[in-house]
């Protein structure tokens, strides 16, 4: 592995347990700062990091089904805005059922780079049930809607943040709405204290004095050859 890799199975394990303990935190403050009861006691969602390939290096045990898609999530968001348009303080939300990923529109999840000395080395991201949408129906939730629109409100990876401040135009929509629309804004705010932390906490230092994030295509790969059995 070490061979293969570049790096050896010590950095390989540190660097790895200090991605998932960033993971562990975004999942933590996510808990703690949501209003959402299907977020705070059902712990309907997940957490994860990405390498700047997209590539999930690091997860909580949140919803399965939430973490083993947030690759195809941050994917979509490279695939819409290209590398060169993604910047620090962005964040990036989708609920788009065809693309990236998506389940159904109640599922929103979101994204934001991380940089380290002007260099983007990954991704955070989550993923989680918002109580209401919009719909037909009351929750979001309808078992004889004919097309989708009819399931609430479509985000289609927008970007929400702009330098660490939300965009107002993309966010009007959220204010607006049936029901308990609160509901559907304030997730989105506190999702943002979990990203935040992963930005905060997103590159932590081994012994030798570099990032982990900046080691995560190798142990991506050192992964792969222990899976395999190579």
């Amino acid at each position: 592995m070490a061979a293969a890799s570049g790096i050896d199975p010590f950095t390989a394990e540190i660097s790895r347990e200090s991605l998932v303990s960033v993971a562990e935190e975004m999942f933590v403050s996510l808990q703690r700062t949501s209003q959402s009861t299907i977020i705070y006691e059902v712990l309907d969602f997940a957490c994860g990091i990405t390498d700047d390939r997209a590539q999930l290096i690091a997860q909580t045990n949140g919803v399965t089904a939430f973490a083993g898609i947030l690759t195809y999530t941050v994917q979509s968001v490279l695939d819409k805005y290209g590398r060169d348009d993604i910047r620090p303080g962005d964040i990036f939300c989708t609920n788009d059922p065809y693309t990236g990923g998506g389940t159904h529109l109640s599922d929103v999840a979101m994204v934001m780079p991380l940089f380290h000395r002007g260099e983007r080395l990954g991704f955070a991201a989550n993923k989680a049930h918002w109580t209401e949408v919009g719909g037909k129906d009351a929750g979001s939730w309808t078992t004889d809607a004919t097309e989708v629109f009819q399931e609430g409100l479509q985000l289609p990876c927008v970007r929400l943040y702009v330098d660490d401040q939300p965009i107002a135009s993309p966010g009007r929509p959220l204010r607006r709405g049936p029901g308990a629309a609160v509901l559907a804004r304030r997730p989105g705010w506190e999702r943002g204290a979990g990203r935040r932390r992963a930005s905060r906490r997103g590159c932590p230092r081994h012994a030798s004095g570099d990032h982990a994030l900046l080691l995560a295509p190798a142990l991506a790969d050192a992964c792969d050859i222990r899976v395999g059995g190579r």
